[in-house]
């Protein structure tokens, strides 16, 4: 229904979340004063994706070293969305010394805002444990946050080991941009990889998924992160050279699921043709509201909800989205 530059989209978002509020996923609520952590449920929702896979029953040291870094520099009892853990094998052989994880404030329909430190996309390294068994925790929630910790923690000094490092970085950039709707398509190999004067360029590009062809263009996800990074000197130090950041987003939520009881049949279809571009994307939309509605709306919805659960949309319609990774 509407595609625009992820700035302006940014601050309308969060203009609107400052005066509505807004629902959260399944969420870890961290209490202050020595209280223990309680874990939130919300029906339906999770902070990623949409599976019990996302979701490890059991949180691992990594995880705990995160929550109670969460514990101890968010202030006052608020509620947070779920830390999902990194398990890419490429991201392991770049970071063998971290474990990486992320936390995703959900902007659609209304923007929630982040309270202090946290950014609306926050990504977490965890360093292996030290001789006193404490994990150092970095929190990175902008792309130059990231840099400046590959800096210090990214080498390669061949160039097979330039483009493996490359791809971590990647890999772990995308996490900054994503908002629950984009799929990026990284191709390691097709990376330019050039070595002069004792030093490695990697040409990388994070190229966003446009999905099934057909439907309007300004529905569609489009753009791309350009990034040239360098490893220099004879440890292979990472550097950045440059990058661009240039992503477009088609189809979010709004309010169609409130129209899935429209009297008005073309009202209705409209809404279920926007809901079903999004695929599998809008599931935790869906599932939101299904917790937060009622009676013959709320059957409307879940009923929905089923259709795109058993993979109706998505990939299956025109101009539909991919799943987002």
């Amino acid at each position: 229904m509407f595609g625009m530059k992820r700035m302006a989209q940014a601050a309308g978002m969060a203009l609107a979340a400052a005066v509505l509020g807004s629902s959260a996923p399944l969420e870890i609520r961290v209490a202050r004063g020595g209280e223990e952590v309680e874990l939130v449920t919300r029906p339906g929702e999770t902070g990623r994706g949409d599976t019990a896979k996302d979701s490890p029953a059991k949180a691992g040291p990594a995880k705990d070293a995160v929550q109670a870094w969460l514990k101890d520099n968010v202030k006052g009892g608020v509620e947070l969305p779920e830390l999902a853990e990194s398990a890419d094998p490429a991201v392991k052989a770049a970071f063998p010394n971290h474990q990486f994880l992320t936390m995703r404030f959900a902007q659609f329909p209304v923007a929630r805002m982040a309270p202090e430190p946290l950014g609306t996309a926050n990504l977490f390294a965890v360093a292996e444990a030290g001789k006193d068994g404490k994990r150092e925790v970095t929190l990175m929630k902008s792309a130059a946050d990231l840099q400046g910790f590959c800096a210090k923690a990214l080498r390669a000094k061949d160039k097979d080991a330039a483009r493996a490092a490359a791809h971590g970085y990647c890999l772990l950039r995308k996490e900054l941009a994503q908002d629950g709707f984009f799929k990026f398509d990284i191709k390691p190999a097709e990376f330019e990889v050039t070595e002069k004067d004792g030093s490695i360029t990697v040409r990388a590009a994070l190229k966003v998924d446009g999905g099934a062809a057909g439907g309007p263009a300004k529905m569609r996800n489009s753009g791309s992160i350009d990034a040239l990074v360098g490893f220099e000197g004879k440890d292979g130090v990472f550097r950045l050279v440059e990058e661009s950041e240039n992503l477009r987003a088609g189809m979010r939520p709004i309010c169609q699921s409130l129209k899935l009881n429209d009297p008005d049949p073309a009202v209705r279809a409209a809404a279920e043709r926007d809901l079903l571009i999004m695929g599998r994307n809008a599931l935790p939309y869906l599932r939101s509201k299904i917790a937060a509605t009622s009676g013959e709306l709320q059957e409307k919805i879940k009923a929905f909800t089923r259709r795109v659960e058993a993979g109706e949309g998505g990939l299956n319609v025109p101009g539909g989205q991919p799943e987002a990774n």
